[in-house]
């Protein structure tokens, strides 16, 4: 008997084609932006490598290993580190994207200042093939913009759903008429630093807060559009948006091309954001972003505080400036064996080699559920917020609970004594990282510390706080 044939089926991938990575088209520009700036330096375009490029590339570029490899490192560079055996070259240069990350290199990974030198976004132009005309936006900045637009990956690190929830707010509490357009495909990749988490759909979150919230004007998700198609909607009154504190967030692509075009920015200041210094942003502390791995009773008070300081605080945003240069970043950078290179790694999982392997492996969100994995990105999270120093912390229970432990939760975030927090930089942590030696090390930084919770657990955990903090 003839059976009708199926037309679905498996279908082999062209071996020839490299995985597309999900911000693939940010980082086609960007690689491109990066290679001319090498190439303004007299470097070849065959000895630069982008550590995140399919490695069948360097294999058919590299015709005398003596000659020195440029190499670059963008947001997946805790993966790419360990493959410097496999380079072929003797003598490198290893670049990142902005100071923070340095600072990682640095601080956390053993590396010396002189080792690891940073490509700074100002120096970096668009390719000829994608010149832009400067933006008409007049908006002066003097007040809070009241159009918001997101362009980019549409992932939980993004803190998307913590976005829309502060939109909400800013219309429904403090009648600001402050409206919202996103473009871009959403995925659900997990920030990894949080260790793991039940998978869920972040499509799920977004279309229930913009479906279910009784919006003064609702959000519109114009969903994934050509590159460069988002820019035109920065007209008056508008600012790009990004409350972004993923761990890859290196650079930040859309909110580079939005500033670089002369547009306002309001912005998370975490990672490659802050590099983008000029009168045209302003930054956000990454203590105040409502994150989307927090619970959501929590996220939304985070989400209501952070209106209210962008409704009557706008003013005293921070802004910062860097000092105009006109000498190229290139000159003087330090060249290094790739075994002097690989020495501070060895170290590194000297320290925890079971621990280190789940790096090996690219299981980030397994090494941030080990306990040294937990302790490197508390640190590494410290670094990319700036070294910022909120005045409050507070920590709060790992699950909610029952309604009637949710409807506690509830009373205290919003009672007379957390009204002070509305002015205080306040700093939220689940109970599971209050005894890390990272916050038992920081607790004489803040002027106070609250435990969220009246359990006799969280008795005890208050009274060791404060024994803690007094000595």
């Amino acid at each position: 008997m003839d059976v009708q044939n199926s037309e679905i089926q498996l279908q082999k991938i062209d071996p020839r084609v490299a995985t597309q990575d999900l911000c693939q088209k940010s980082l086609d520009l960007l690689h491109s932006c990066i290679l001319h700036w090498f190439l303004r330096s007299g470097v070849g375009a065959k000895q630069v490598w982008f550590a995140d490029m399919d490695p069948r590339l360097l294999a058919m570029d590299r015709k005398n290993p003596e000659t020195p490899l440029e190499i670059v490192f963008t947001g997946n560079f805790l993966l790419r580190i360990w493959e410097a055996p496999y380079w072929p070259c003797a003598k490198i240069r290893i670049w990142v994207l902005n100071e923070r990350t340095q600072n990682i290199f640095v601080t956390l990974l053993g590396f010396s200042i002189d080792q690891v030198n940073v490509i700074p976004s100002s120096e970096l132009q668009l390719p000829e093939s994608h010149k832009l005309s400067p933006t008409k936006n007049q908006c002066s900045l003097e007040k809070l913009p009241l159009h918001w637009v997101f362009a980019g990956r549409l992932s939980p690190g993004k803190n998307i759903v913590g976005l829309l929830e502060t939109v909400f707010y800013l219309q429904t509490e403090f009648h600001i008429p402050v409206h919202l357009d996103l473009f871009g495909r959403v995925d659900d990749e997990i920030d990894p630093s949080h260790g793991r988490f039940a998978v869920t759909s972040h499509h799920k979150m977004i279309e229930a807060t913009l479906q279910t919230f009784p919006w003064i004007r609702r959000p519109v998700w114009h969903g994934e559009v050509p590159q460069f198609a988002w820019l035109p909607e920065l007209k008056n009154e508008s600012a790009f948006v990004s409350f972004s504190t993923h761990i890859t967030e290196d650079f930040g692509t859309a909110a580079w091309l939005a500033e670089k075009t002369g547009n306002p920015c309001l912005l998370s200041d975490w990672g490659g954001h802050a590099s983008l210094a000029s009168e045209k942003v302003r930054y956000l502390a990454a203590a105040q972003i409502p994150l989307t791995s927090e619970p959501e009773l929590l996220r939304r008070q985070k989400a209501k505080r952070l209106a209210q300081h962008l409704a009557f605080g706008w003013k005293q945003l921070a802004m910062r400036l860097r000092p105009p240069s006109t000498e190229n970043s290139f000159a003087g950078a330090g060249l290094i064996s790739v075994q002097d290179f690989q020495k501070p790694l060895q170290d590194f999982a000297r320290r925890s080699p079971s621990e280190t392997l789940f790096l090996m492996r690219q299981c980030l969100e397994m090494f941030a559920d080990t306990k040294s994995g937990k302790l490197f990105f508390q640190r590494y999270r410290f670094v990319m917020s700036g070294e910022s120093s909120p005045q409050v912390l507070v920590i709060y229970p790992e699950i909610e609970g029952s309604d009637n432990n949710r409807r506690a939760m509830l009373a205290e975030l919003t009672s007379g004594a957390a009204n002070t927090l509305q002015t205080e930089l306040t700093e939220f942590i689940p109970a599971r990282d209050a005894l890390t030696p990272f916050y038992l090390g920081r607790l004489g930084a803040y002027q106070s510390v609250r435990v969220l919770g009246h359990s006799p657990s969280a008795e005890k955990m208050t009274a060791l706080l404060t024994e803690l903090q007094g000595l």
